[in-house]
């Protein structure tokens, strides 16, 4: 979780239990229930450990930071304006640009696939090189 990836034994020990658990023939109705709820358990497991690797890379984006940021102090300056004389045409135009600001940030929210802050391929790529390591992991373990 410290650097941001999955742990590559671990990986392969979620295989090695998958595969374990497929090659189970269960005989009678109790194993047959006892297995099923070990699969149940292990699907938790592994749900829940997504979960915390998920959790540990969120992170907020820059321009979410810079947008609020910023807007915030722009909403706030004209506060500070007291005396309603030709501050108050600056006024107006400090909130129309706190406004525009937080347009800016919808209209690149609304545009996942473009910009600092896009949707990445990252996810499936990652997910295909399980799948190739799984691949690779059970040719060896049918040498074996």
């Amino acid at each position: 979780m410290q650097r941001e990836q999955p742990s590559q034994p671990t990986l392969d020990a979620f295989d090695d239990v998958y595969r374990t658990l497929g090659d189970l023939r269960p005989v009678s109705p109790t194993e047959t229930v006892l297995v099923q709820q070990m699969w149940t358990e292990t699907n938790d497991l592994l749900t829940q450990r997504r979960a915390r690797l998920s959790a540990s890379d969120g992170k907020v984006p820059t321009t979410l930071w810079v947008v609020v940021m910023v807007s915030s102090l722009l909403t706030l300056a004209p506060v500070a304006v007291l005396p309603v004389t030709a501050c108050s045409r600056s006024a107006i135009v400090v909130l129309a640009l706190a406004l525009g600001l937080v347009f800016h940030f919808v209209a690149a929210m609304d545009r996942p696939f473009l910009g600092a802050e896009r949707v990445t391929s990252e996810p499936i790529e990652s997910a295909l090189e399980n799948m190739q390591r799984w691949d690779a992991r059970s040719g060896m373990g049918a040498e074996r």
